[in-house]
């Protein structure tokens, strides 16, 4: 008996250390403070604490206190940011709409503009050293520098498509993906090259909405079949994991774990918006873990997510969203982190030609209404003093689903809407 008391008290104390040592949810994704409503559309950690992320509107943040503060700089333009690399503590570059490209030689703190002698949208970044990077861009638009930015030299890939997605892991060696979320040919292409961009091979048809390779060999891939691993540089893929509708953005350290970020937007009011990771060193059924906003009639959708270690990483999406993992470890999103006290109701919904904003507290109030189309394209801001309740006129609208932003002195609400 006094064997069996024994082994029950040893148990209970084991108990009780696996309570003591789980982390709360706080300690998974925590909500930061941007202090701005831009949409973030790229987030890059120089290291855990010091982090650097760009937006819409020229917008730079950057935290040197592991996201306690974010502070904004001033990027000397109005452009749309897209992505941001650094290659050290003190060198970085950003590109972004209308061909800018920005660098920085003191971790971020001011940004001079580089003429790219382009006015195309760039949306691909990828920086060998501060001598050698490239931009990438619309209708398969690649170029190259050998000095900094000086000179530019034209390694285009013959395609439609954007080149979304560029990543060297060398002079070299490189990858792309010419990506449309709505192309269904050829021009999708996911290639790679093993000359510096002078020649692009096709690796796969298959419509790559991104990519990240550890080396020139190991990657992982998503494509319409899922999340992919490759080990041989692309020549043959194993497929790891499910996927939503939109992967915004993947992120490894090692080939057994791999982060990615997805929006799936629908028609049924049942959309979600995911942090996922895939632990390959985990048992088959345990290996992928989700954290959603799941029917949330307008959840804030993401847009990247990357690490400096393996506990410390971030997400960003938009409308100044800022999600910081601490741990490395997943776990559901707690929707008390996310829900809010609802000020205000939007209907009908779906609708046809209009919609109609009504306070709870049925008075006047001062509100900013901002619509956004499930692309991010800012299509209407208003500002209204002192109104109850107030119809907007969409029926000008294509049809299609939008974000419906409302800010008044008691916050923000946002709501999915469809427009039939």
């Amino acid at each position: 008996m006094r064997r069996i008391a024994f082994i029950m008290k040893n148990k209970l104390l084991l108990l009780l250390s696996l309570f003591l040592i789980i982390p709360t949810f706080g300690q998974y994704w925590e909500p930061q403070v941007s202090g701005v409503g831009a949409n973030l559309n790229d987030v890059y950690c120089i290291t855990d604490d010091n982090v650097a992320i760009v937006g819409t509107g020229g917008t730079i943040l950057k935290t040197t206190d592991g996201g306690t503060n974010w502070i904004q700089k001033i990027s000397g333009t109005t452009a749309d940011l897209e992505k941001v690399q650094f290659i050290n503590s003190n060198i970085g570059y950003a590109v972004g709409s209308g061909g800018i490209l920005l660098k920085t030689s003191d971790g971020g703190e001011n940004w001079n503009s580089i003429n790219t002698g382009t006015t195309i949208n760039l949306s691909g970044l990828a920086v060998v050293n501060e001598n050698i990077f490239y931009i990438s861009g619309e209708n398969g638009f690649v170029k190259r520098t050998n000095d900094g930015g000086n000179t530019f030299i034209d390694q285009s890939y013959a395609t439609t498509f954007a080149v979304s997605t560029i990543q060297f892991l060398n002079e070299n060696v490189g990858y792309a993906s010419a990506y449309d979320q709505y192309g269904y040919s050829d021009n999708t292409s996911f290639v790679k090259t093993i000359d510096g961009g002078a020649n692009w091979t096709i690796i796969s048809s298959e419509q790559v909405s991104t990519f990240y390779f550890l080396n020139e060999n190991t990657g992982f891939i998503r494509n319409s079949f899922g999340i992919l691993k490759t080990t041989d540089g692309g020549l043959s893929m194993v497929t790891i994991g499910e996927t939503g509708f939109i992967t915004a953005d993947i992120f490894s350290l090692n080939e057994n774990v791999v982060w990615n970020v997805e929006d799936n937007f629908t028609l049924c009011n049942c959309s979600w918006f995911c942090i996922k990771k895939i632990d390959l060193t985990l048992s088959p059924e345990l290996q992928q873990t989700s954290n959603c906003y799941i029917d949330t009639n307008g959840g804030i959708p993401f847009s990247a997510i990357h690490f400096a270690s393996e506990t410390k990483g971030y997400a960003v999406g938009w409308w100044g969203m800022i999600l910081k993992n601490a741990t490395g470890s997943m776990e559901n999103l707690a929707t008390k982190e996310f829900a809010k006290k609802e000020f205000v109701t939007m209907y009908p919904n779906p609708t046809s030609n209009q919609i109609t904003f009504s306070f709870v507290e049925k008075q006047a109030a001062s509100f900013s209404v901002e619509i956004t189309d499930f692309l991010g394209k800012k299509i209407m801001t208003k500002f209204y003093e002192n109104q109850y309740d107030t119809t907007i006129n969409i029926e000008s609208f294509s049809n299609g689903i939008y974000l419906v932003k409302v800010t008044t002195d008691q916050g923000e609400s946002v709501r999915k809407i469809i427009k039939e």
